[in-house]
């Protein structure tokens, strides 16, 4: 903890040049969370950072570690629970072994295993399997099918 106490007072020092954030002996934590609501507060008022909604006052520690559902965003979300379920039944079953020895190749025990858990847990059209597959389920992650 030292170490790193001590290259974070160098870098400050650094930066502001020669002010110290802290005694690098001092172990009372209270001085660095005040720096940090200060900082906090500094980047909430320069509109720096996105809390979902303005603050006045420093926030609690309970603030701090909220996540606030309105400023989440994520492209490419996929199911993985019930294909890693199925999955895991296929391999208690050794089915990637058995399909292997009866001379399917690696890409096509892959694709074999993807198009059984896809069945299973979305039971539908080839075509509407293929476009599940495609916009909604992580089952290539789990059986290693390069699905383009």
């Amino acid at each position: 903890m030292n170490q790193v106490r001590r290259i974070i007072c160098k870098r400050y020092q650094d930066i502001k040049g020669g002010d110290e954030l802290f005694d690098i002996q001092d172990d009372n934590p209270q001085k660095v969370l005040d720096l940090a609501d200060k900082i906090w507060n500094e980047l909430v008022e320069k509109n720096r950072i996105d809390i979902g909604q303005k603050q006045k006052k420093a926030p609690t520690v309970r603030e701090r570690n909220m996540v606030f559902e309105e400023s989440i965003r994520h492209p490419d979300v996929r199911e993985i629970g019930g294909e890693w379920l199925y999955y895991q039944a296929l391999e208690q079953l050794q089915l990637k072994d058995y399909l292997s020895n009866i001379g399917f190749s690696e890409e096509e025990t892959q694709l074999a295993l993807t198009q059984i858990i896809s069945r299973a847990v979305y039971p539908a059209s080839e075509l509407e399997t293929a476009r599940w597959i495609r916009e909604n389920s992580g089952v290539c992650s789990v059986t290693g099918y390069p699905y383009n």
